[in-house]
């Protein structure tokens, strides 16, 4: 059995790929330090704003970002493969003016068991609020200085 959903270029903070900026739900609104916008199914969307929820350095990351006019990028996939529930994800930062990338990357990769979509969901919102937590602890990895401007 295989099966998998990909989250390809899913930008949030001050970004969006919808032509109607109304045709995403910012999240979370209780939390406006920034803009988010989610532009995928609904269990991606629901991963990071739960993942997003928990956060402890949320401020300090968007004032960050702000401050250097970039957004968080996250690309990745879930499913289930084998005997496994599997999700990955590829965080970045990019200018939200141009769209290029910041310089740095880090990938986050879990596993579970067992095989099942109960898992798959498990693993998918772990997986992606493990990538928020590493960038938010130090988003300045991720900004290369010849890059950044």
């Amino acid at each position: 059995m295989k099966t998998a959903r990909n989250l390809w270029a899913m930008p949030f903070f001050l970004l969006s790929p919808h032509t109607d900026p109304l045709a995403a739900d910012p999240l979370p609104a209780s939390r406006s330090c920034c803009q988010i916008i989610v532009d995928y199914d609904a269990e991606y969307e629901e991963a990071v704003a739960s993942a997003l929820s928990n956060l402890e350095r949320y401020e300090e990351l968007c004032g960050f970002l702000e401050a250097r006019d970039l957004h968080v990028v996250l690309k990745g996939t879930s499913g289930i493969l084998e005997e496994r529930s599997y999700a990955w994800v590829l965080v970045t930062l990019a200018n939200s003016e141009t769209g290029m990338d910041a310089g740095g990357h880090q990938t986050v990769t879990l596993l579970g068991s067992p095989a099942d979509s109960v898992e798959e969901r498990r693993v998918l919102f772990a997986v992606m609020e493990r990538a928020l937590e590493i960038v938010a602890n130090n988003p300045a990895r991720f900004v290369s200085s010849e890059r950044a401007r």
